[in-house]
């Protein structure tokens, strides 16, 4: 059974031309991360040949899962909201998310530990997250919290339309869709550390509402007031996925091909160049050629160019100063005692500024770091066997400096018992541990091009959120998605990137003859390769 939360129209919107539209246009998607798989179902069932060619021999991209003694963890995204989204993008194919993915809400959203001791549960439930910080708190913070969230949902329900579910919006677009108003409930201008200063006196709230920056790979000192809608995006539901998340990631993958889309996996796509009788030709490792009218990529915009163009036509590659958060991150199965683990629980630093000065001005990995741990053996209503192990993902954030450093077997070993020291200081003792850890050059080596960072660009700077790559690149039918594309990370948010570059697709193909839709490629460069490997 799928329980729901729907509170947007996001997919209900009349985007689309119909779909003969594109009858006969064949479409080629570059990697079956969420973002491709979204991209590519929402293109099923319009007469369009969809083939989904990506590297690896499973879907999901950083949707991943791994082998621990046997044990199954999920060692990617945990966390997973706005269920709307992926209901309606199944209800596009005349499908439901029900027949293939399992879901339930989960009760308690999160177990936040300090350093003093003090431990906080927030909720679903708006009431029940209020007496609870009252209690951890004080009745004003509770009220600061009431304040905040109802801010926070303003903000989403201004943004919802005009950014999240456009394709290329702009502060200039923004402005005019909501006025004035909707600017002043975003606060785009004011840090979100201001913002949440606005409604917490108390240094742990504002330390665990803080956090949220991180969803997106920033800092709170730095980021932009708008990600309060992240809190409400979480408090609005999150949802456990029976089996594993990565069963979003396969149920996607069979919807497509229920829907018609075929797969090619274990492909490289190892060049793609201009063809003047179908639009691009994508060259294969193992030496098979795909034409294709359009091409979305869903990988690193930096690994994204086209033979004879004399740049990177998508985007450039990020800074490295520019890059959002990569992590430290620990799969592993453990007798967990001590404290009593829900299933998503924070272990904070004891000073926040510290942390992310750390992490974003020394661009280092700090002494003490927030942990977070995904007890995936617990939810609202069970427990693991006493005594027996569990599974656990624990992640610290990091610097995104795959690209310069690489991480050897005593690197991963030294920050394996750093953490759990860490978590043992915290009240949190492992036992009988077995572990698989990766770092940010494993993370640079999984997704070529991002330096192992896990969210694109940095969401800090007012503009941050304009500047980030949109779906349409500067050549035609040659689209992207994915989490370092508008509107950003989180699964919900790549899912978007797909729709939307999706809807693109579908709109500039179905306004172009057959026989137009061709490439003209410029530049004098060098040909380069592109390789489809970041999802």
């Amino acid at each position: 059974m799928v329980i729901l939360h729907v509170n947007s129209n996001l997919h209900k919107e009349p985007w689309l031309p119909s779909a003969s539209d594109i009858e006969g246009a064949e479409i080629v998607v570059v990697g079956a991360g969420v973002g491709g798989l979204s991209a590519a179902l929402s293109l099923a069932g319009t007469g369009a040949r969809v083939t989904v060619v990506e590297a690896r021999e499973y879907a999901g991209g950083k949707l991943r899962s791994l082998d621990v003694s046997g044990a199954a963890i999920d060692s990617g995204p945990t966390v997973l909201t706005m269920i709307d989204v992926f209901e309606g993008l199944f209800e596009q194919v005349g499908l439901r998310l029900s027949h293939y993915v399992t879901v339930r809400p989960s009760r308690c959203l999160a177990r936040h530990f300090w350093t003093d001791g003090s431990q906080l549960d927030l909720f679903a439930d708006l009431q029940e997250s209020a007496v609870a910080v009252a209690d951890f708190a004080s009745a004003r913070e509770a009220r600061g919290y009431i304040d905040f969230s109802r801010r926070a949902e303003d903000a989403y329900l201004a943004l919802k339309d005009s950014f999240m579910a456009a394709p290329a919006p702009s502060a200039a677009s923004l402005t005019l869709s909501g006025g004035i108003g909707a600017m002043f409930k975003i606060a785009p201008f004011r840090s979100f550390d201001a913002v949440i200063g606005d409604h917490f006196q108390d240094r742990r709230l504002r330390q665990l509402f803080g956090r949220y920056a991180t969803y997106c790979g920033g800092s709170p000192y730095q980021a932009p007031g708008p990600l309060m809608t992240i809190a409400h995006v979480e408090r609005a539901g999150v949802y456990l996925v029976e089996g594993g998340m990565v069963r979003l990631a396969e149920g996607l993958a069979q919807a497509c091909r229920d829907r018609g889309v075929r797969f090619l996996m274990g492909s490289r796509v190892e060049q793609i160049e201009p063809d003047p009788a179908s639009g691009y030709r994508l060259h294969l490792g193992d030496g098979r050629a795909l034409n294709a009218h359009a091409v979305i990529h869903n990988g690193d915009p930096s690994k994204l160019s086209i033979i004879g163009r004399s740049r990177d036509t998508a985007a450039a590659a990020c800074p490295p100063k520019e890059r959002s958060l990569s992590a430290v991150t620990l799969s592993l199965t453990a007798i967990a005692e001590g404290v009593d683990l829900v299933r998503h629980n924070v272990f904070f630093s004891s000073d926040a500024c510290r942390e992310f000065s750390t992490l974003f001005d020394r661009r280092e990995m700090p002494d003490e770091p927030t942990l977070y741990v995904c007890a995936q053996d617990r939810d609202d209503d069970g427990l693991p066997t006493p005594g027996q192990p569990e599974r656990l993902f624990v992640l610290a954030n990091a610097p995104a400096n795959g690209d310069d450093h690489v991480s050897d077997d005593r690197e991963r070993q030294q920050w394996q018992a750093t953490i759990l020291k860490r978590l043992a200081e915290m009240g949190l003792t492992l036992r009988e541990v077995t572990c698989r850890v990766t770092m940010p050059s494993d993370f640079e080596a999984l997704f070529p091009g991002s330096g192992g960072a896990l969210y694109g660009a940095a969401p800090n700077g007012a503009m941050s959120s304009f500047r980030r790559p949109k779906v349409r690149t500067a050549v035609p039918f040659l689209y992207q998605a994915g989490g370092a594309i508008h509107p950003g990370p989180g699964l919900p948010m790549v899912a978007l990137s797909g729709i939307n570059a999706a809807r693109a697709a579908r709109m500039d193909l179905g306004s172009t003859s057959m026989s137009a839709r061709t490439v003209i490629a410029g530049g004098t460069s060098t040909p380069r390769a592109m390789t489809g490997s970041m999802r």
